[in-house]
């Protein structure tokens, strides 16, 4: 079995500080912080990102969202995956050029 790219990882890290976040609160807010700049910084996946991940700098401003945008653990969850997904392929498809599709066009705000 192939290692995964390190962005591959970074994605998956970033993505379930959110989704653990979201469901019960048990996330690593510095590591979301640091996950976060470096993946803005990546420009593979920076467009692809979803909208809250360039909105909420940390896991509290994303809390103060998400509680309130969606009332179950499975919807949120169901909202992250799907927000995540434009990037993960993108990196899974060896995309290096110009991204033309928009994340936030794939997740509600």
């Amino acid at each position: 079995m192939a290692v995964p790219p390190p962005l591959i990882i970074d994605l998956e890290q970033l993505q379930n500080s959110l989704i653990a976040q979201a469901t019960n609160g048990g996330a690593d807010g510095l590591e979301y912080v640091r996950l976060r700049a470096k993946l803005l910084r990546e420009p593979v996946v920076k467009d692809l990102l979803p909208d809250f991940v360039h909105k909420y700098r940390d896991l509290g401003q994303f809390w103060g969202w998400i509680k309130y945008h969606l009332g179950t653990y499975r919807e949120r969850r169901d909202l992250i995956w799907n927000a995540f997904r434009p990037a993960f392929e993108a990196v899974e498809k060896g995309l290096t050029g110009p991204v033309h599709a928009v994340a936030s066009e794939r997740s509600p705000s």
